[in-house]
């Protein structure tokens, strides 16, 4: 019979730069300074911020229609985060590719490093790294309000 002992992820040797960015996205999108990004809550507008500071970086472009990187779901809960890069074809009807993770949480003492900040980073250094397309569209997107008592209703970000 094998046991298996827990290892602490704080102990890992993190190496490689993707790897450091990675771990500053999750540390701060589950840092209780957010005290885990309840929609509506200061903590998940802090979230907001940051996600569309991170856009901004990576050179991801507003949605036109939308005026800014927020697509609002309502005054009391925040916002969708959109980011958009162009393709390089000049064919406006090429497809569109849609990369998504959600940033919101349960809050309180619910931090979220697994549900969702670490899916977050994954989305924010997939923008980073990932080129303009030949003959699509790509739009990031930082889905709000997926956890209860949302999920499943008119108000859940990615209905």
């Amino acid at each position: 019979m094998t046991t298996s002992t827990a290892i602490d992820p704080r102990t890992l040797v993190v190496t490689s730069e993707l790897a450091k960015r990675l771990r500053t996205h999750v540390e701060y999108l589950a840092g209780p300074e957010l005290s885990g990004r309840k929609p509506g809550s200061p903590g998940n507008r802090g979230a907001a911020d940051y996600i569309a500071a991170r856009f901004g970086e990576v050179g991801l472009v507003a949605l036109p229609s939308v005026g800014g990187y927020g697509q609002q779901i309502s005054p009391a809960l925040g916002d969708n985060l959109i980011g958009l890069r162009l393709g390089t074809s000049p064919d406006s009807a090429a497809p569109w590719l849609l990369i998504g993770a959600h940033y919101d949480h349960l809050g309180g003492q619910y931090l979220g490093a697994d549900d969702n900040a670490s899916s977050v980073a994954i989305l924010l250094e997939t923008a980073r790294v990932l080129p303009r397309l030949t003959h699509h569209h790509l739009l990031f997107v930082a889905f709000n309000t997926e956890e209860p008592p949302y999920i499943r209703t008119p108000n859940m970000g990615s209905q």
